[in-house]
């Protein structure tokens, strides 16, 4: 039997700032016949025939089941996952940045997603994007009506779709957040190697200020950072004598394009060098015998009831779930091993005390 993953969203067609009243609207969903709701609040000035950005305020479900994001949901990071080794979903961007999302898909053989917009919005529902195929069999992505629907029909498969956009404007997301409780939190499974890559590339766009609310960069400007960063990276490594010729090869062709691309005004290509150059970046960075490092322990921890030192500190306003876990591989997977006790009684766990040879 397929399973089925449904996004249900709910349109707000808003710009920021917006200060009309909304409009609560209801609707039964067709895949499911369930009763959903969306609100619209106009911008101020609306203007039916003018563009206006688009803010969509979803909810998961999968295999019929409301799937709140992970806990730890922030920095404009979702990841949703129904069980330890089930399809996942990775959704990443910025509310306030329209253009900046991006979802990563890995779908076990046979899943599906079904992204649901609410019909009769005052903004049709002609929703485009654009899809990249990452790993295994290719997805299937289409559109039906008022839904975008991806399927793992041939085999698991993982793809990333970008570029959301809404009669040529860009598109921006809200997710739903997990709601608060007290009771014990079960710790999010490990991310498929498809979803670990692209948090890791998430995480580059937010150092480099790529589509960022706050000091943001043009793909020239953070080529030129990296770049910088890169030579002082390899400088060090032929210091120490310990620099491929592959490597050194490899930096020495890629830098000298990245030089010409920071005068360009060619976004698409800009990007395809900087990530590029943050692959080889990373690749030389784990290549150094100085970074090779045994297992590395940690402490996973549930988000506090209140966001302060409090917590991390004295363990004040701490919330139950978590546990110890060990990075097998750092730098290599993020694979890691439970090892938290399982005669404890529920609650958090702060810093773990190891002597310094872990004896």
């Amino acid at each position: 039997m397929m399973k089925n993953m449904l996004f249900s969203m709910l349109f707000s067609g808003i710009a920021l700032g917006a200060s009309s009243q909304p409009e609560d609207v209801t609707f039964v969903a067709t895949h499911d016949r369930t009763e959903q709701r969306y609100v619209i609040i106009l911008p101020e000035g609306f203007v039916p025939d003018q563009p206006h950005d688009l803010l969509i305020v979803l909810h998961v479900m999968i295999n019929g089941k409301n799937i709140p994001p992970a806990q730890a949901s922030a920095a404009g990071v979702w990841f949703y996952a129904d069980s330890e080794n089930g399809s996942q979903l990775l959704l990443t961007g910025h509310p306030s940045v329209p253009g900046s999302w991006r979802l990563t898909a890995s779908l076990n053989d046979g899943d599906s997603m079904r992204m649901s917009f609410a019909p009769n919005a005052v903004f049709k529902t002609n929703i485009q994007f654009h899809v990249d195929s990452l790993s295994g069999s290719a997805l299937q992505c289409q559109v039906e009506t008022n839904a975008l629907v991806i399927k793992a029909a041939s085999g698991a498969g993982a793809a990333r779709l970008c570029g959301f956009s809404c009669r040529n404007v860009p598109v921006s997301f809200m997710p739903e957040r997990r709601p608060f409780s007290r009771a014990p939190v079960a710790c999010s499974p490990d991310p498929h190697q498809v979803i670990a890559g692209a948090l890791v590339e998430w995480d580059w766009r937010m150092q480099d200020g790529i589509q960022t609310p706050r000091e943001p960069r043009t793909w020239g400007q953070a080529i030129e950072k990296l770049l910088r960063g890169t030579e002082a990276l390899v400088s060090e490594r032929a210091a120490q004598k310990n620099l491929r010729p592959d490597e050194q090869g490899a930096w020495e062709n890629i830098r000298n394009t990245c030089l010409d691309a920071t005068k360009m005004d060619d976004t698409p290509r800009q990007e395809s060098l900087w990530l590029k150059l943050h692959q080889l970046r990373r690749s030389i960075v784990l290549a150094n015998p100085l970074f090779k490092t045994s297992p590395l322990l940690l402490v996973k921890h549930v988000p506090s009831v209140m966001s302060h030192q409090l917590t991390q500190v004295y363990g004040y306003c701490a919330r139950p779930g978590g546990g110890l876990f060990v990075l097998q591989e750092p730098g290599v997977t993020m694979r890691t091993r439970n090892i938290t006790p399982e005669n404890l009684p529920a609650g958090n766990f702060m810093t773990p005390e190891l002597s310094y040879d872990a004896q």
